[in-house]
């Protein structure tokens, strides 16, 4: 995945920025070069005919790819950050992050920190979701995996209850205190959800 920061001298239409991104190949990532600069040719051109003023990509970030992959993309000119799914029920991308951040003075986000929504702790081994929720095929949410992360949920509902919070904002602060974790992101449905999930800085895990 490829995360493109622009600049515009005012904001651009976001579906021709889509657009533009959709109709690209992806096929190496030694063409992230070559697709930088038809996708920027294609912003100018539309910016220019359709809003009259100037736009350029200044900034590019990537997500999901492995150590070699990585460090192929940073010496491309990619934006020295690494994004990956971090959480209490995946920590397996520790050690990369770990590395990105104090090996490579990286910025780093994580993703998915509330586990595909089950560290919420709004399901459990019953909940019917909708049809075209593609979770109950989730690794999360079946078998063993599922038992075994309904029990963490059951130990953060105790933290929860002892500090006043939901099992999300403990979640949620235990990825935001890793010192190798710069960012942490969290998907937000409603206003309550966003003011929730920044609320997280009031409360001790560690007692």
């Amino acid at each position: 995945n490829i995360l493109f920061n622009t600049e515009f001298d005012t904001k651009i239409n976001i579906d021709e920025l889509y657009d533009s991104i959709k109709k690209t190949d992806y096929n190496t990532l030694k063409s992230y070069n070559k697709i930088l600069e038809r996708i920027h040719k294609r912003i100018k051109t539309t910016a220019k005919q359709k809003y009259n003023y100037q736009c350029y990509i200044w900034r590019y970030w990537a997500c999901n790819l492995s150590s070699n992959l990585y460090n192929e993309f940073y010496k491309l000119g990619g934006e020295n950050s690494l994004q990956l799914p971090f959480s209490l029920v995946d920590k397996s991308y520790t050690p990369l992050l770990q590395k990105a951040s104090s090996g490579e003075g990286s910025l780093t986000m994580a993703y998915d920190v509330l586990g595909r929504g089950i560290l919420t702790g709004k399901y459990n081994d019953s909940f019917k979701f909708s049809g075209t929720d593609t979770r109950p095929k989730h690794k999360y949410f079946k078998g063993e995996n599922l038992k075994k992360n309904l029990k963490l949920v059951d130990k953060l509902k105790n933290i929860a209850n002892a500090h006043g919070v939901t099992p999300a904002q403990v979640a949620i602060r235990w990825v935001v205190d890793m010192n190798f974790v710069d960012v942490a992101l969290v998907g937000c449905k409603t206003p309550d959800q966003v003011l929730n999930n920044v609320n997280i800085f009031n409360f001790d895990i560690s007692r």
